[in-house]
């Protein structure tokens, strides 16, 4: 009787861990000769952004930016996964299509869901020895 509950819970659980929006890091980082400041947040991004996307470009005074958020502008729709470069904008555009791509690790997530898939398989296969 257990099983029949616990197998579509495994698959919902798996569902539902896999069909989340899409989540990048948004923000603005600065360096450069007036400081160093600004910082990233990991977030979930609207159903319509299908990419995460990171920015970085100079402006006067040595100082770099960069950008990071998620593509609700579709510049990322024709590139797909991978970097340009925007000449007038002066600008590196670099666009993903997974979790927190656009951050500087991307292991939490790929843990999470590991992790998440193997306690339905170890239960799973210890229904089948109890039941």
């Amino acid at each position: 009787m257990l099983k029949f509950i616990f197998y579509p819970l495994s698959i919902l659980t798996i569902l539902v861990t896999a069909s989340n929006a899409l989540k990048c890091y948004v923000g603005r980082q600065y360096f450069g000769a007036l400081g160093n400041g600004g910082s990233f947040a990991d977030v979930l991004c609207p159903a319509a952004s299908n990419f995460c996307l990171k920015r970085h470009f100079a402006i006067q005074y040595n100082e770099d930016i960069i950008e990071k958020t998620c593509d609700q502008n579709s510049q990322c729709y024709k590139v797909g996964n991978g970097c340009f470069y925007d000449p007038n904008n002066m600008a590196e555009y670099c666009c993903c299509d997974t979790d927190s791509c656009n951050g500087a690790t991307t292991i939490t997530t790929t843990v999470y869901h590991f992790v998440i898939i193997a306690f339905c398989f170890i239960c799973t296969t210890f229904m089948h020895i109890l039941f």
